[in-house]
């Protein structure tokens, strides 16, 4: 599974930040790899479950970014990241020119993107304390 949220990473449990931390530069691959197999776009709106990663995939410019984000929130709760290599490492990722201008492009997530992403993390949140309550 690989999560892509789209709310601010201060609204986070550290849990789900440093779940997005790491899973998002998967992305990048999964793009790269789908570009080269001639995939068209065909996810055109913001979804969880199925769908979810390929929505992404011409949207690296905008996990770029997210991924910046995640990692100076992560900064300011104390956590430890790899902010410096951050955006070389995705920039080297999407090394042929070509899926760069492809996919390299940014994004901005509705209200209604939002509002989709609170939802499902209230449910994970609620499952959280569930799973806690029964240890």
């Amino acid at each position: 599974m690989t999560r892509i949220n789209c709310i601010p990473p201060n609204e986070l449990h550290d849990k789900h930040l440093l779940a997005e931390y790491r899973e998002l530069p998967r992305v990048f691959t999964l793009a790269y790899n789908a570009y080269l197999r001639g995939y068209k776009q065909t996810v055109h709106s913001y979804t969880m479950g199925a769908g979810h990663v390929k929505f992404f995939y011409d949207k690296l410019g905008y996990l770029a970014i997210r991924h910046i984000q995640l990692c100076n929130e992560m900064q300011k709760r104390g956590m430890t990241t790899n902010l410096a290599n951050c955006h070389k490492e995705h920039r080297n990722k999407c090394i042929d020119d070509a899926i760069f201008a492809t996919y390299w492009n940014n994004w901005t997530p509705s209200e209604l993107d939002k509002h989709i992403n609170r939802e499902r993390i209230n449910i994970r949140l609620a499952e959280m304390g569930a799973r806690n309550a029964d240890k």
